[in-house]
C-alpha cells in the first residue's frame, strides 16, 4: 500500500512559520503539523491545492512526542505535492498564508480549535492581499490538472508496477 502522505521539508516549514508570524502571530504557540499529499484530490470539481484540518483527541494524543510541549498537533495543513512543487514561490506563500487563515483559536472555548469558515471578511481580505493575482488559486488549480493528467499519461507509457515519484513537471505544448 502507498503512502498517500509525507512530512514537508525544512523549506516549507520555515516558510510556514515566516508567513505565521508576519500574518497571524497570535497563533504562534499552536503546534501545526504540515504534510504533503501525494494524491490528486478534487472536491466539487475543483482540485484541492490545500486543506486545513483540526485534530481530535487521538491525532493529538498519538503526536504528542513530535512537540516541544507535549499536546500534540492542534492542526495539520495539507498541502497537493505536485501543485505546491510547480508553483511560484510568491503563489506557495499565497497557499498557505490561506490555509492558515481557516485556524481559529479559542481558549475560552470548551472545544477551544475551531476551523474559521470561508466568509466574506476573508474573501475581500484574500483580494486585497492577493490584487496583484487575484486569481491565483484557480490558475494553479488547472495547472494542478494539467500536471496530473501528463503524470497519469506517463505512468500509462511505464505500465502499472511501478508509481512514478512526483516531482517538477513542466507542461508540453499541445500538439495541433
Amino acid at each position: 500500500m502507498d503512502d498517500r502522505f509525507e512530512d514537508v521539508g525544512g523549506d516549507v516549514l520555515q516558510l510556514a512559520r515566516e508567513i505565521q508570524e508576519g500574518y497571524f502571530p497570535e497563533n504562534e504557540d499552536l503546534n501545526i503539523k504540515y504534510l504533503f499529499d501525494l494524491k490528486e484530490r478534487i472536491s466539487d470539481g475543483r482540485h484541492v491545492l490545500g486543506r486545513c484540518q483540526r485534530t481530535n483527541d487521538v491525532i493529538r494524543h498519538f503526536t504528542k512526542g513530535e512537540v516541544k510541549d507535549l499536546s500534540g498537533y492542534q492542526y495539520i495543513i495539507y498541502l497537493d505535492k505536485l501543485a505546491y512543487l510547480n508553483m511560484s514561490q510568491e503563489d506557495k506563500i499565497r497557499l498557505i498564508r490561506h490555509e492558515q487563515r481557516h485556524i481559529l483559536y479559542d481558549p475560552e472555548s470548551k472545544h477551544p480549535y475551531k476551523i474559521a469558515p470561508h466568509n466574506i471578511e476573508d474573501f475581500i481580505e484574500e483580494i486585497d492581499i492577493n490584487k496583484q493575482d487575484f486569481s491565483w488559486l484557480s490558475k494553479n488549480a488547472v495547472i494542478a490538472e494539467a500536471l496530473y493528467c501528463q503524470a497519469k499519461e506517463e505512468q500509462k507509457k511505464k505500465g502499472k508496477g511501478e508509481q512514478l515519484p512526483l516531482r517538477k513537471l513542466s507542461i508540453r505544448k499541445m500538439e495541433d
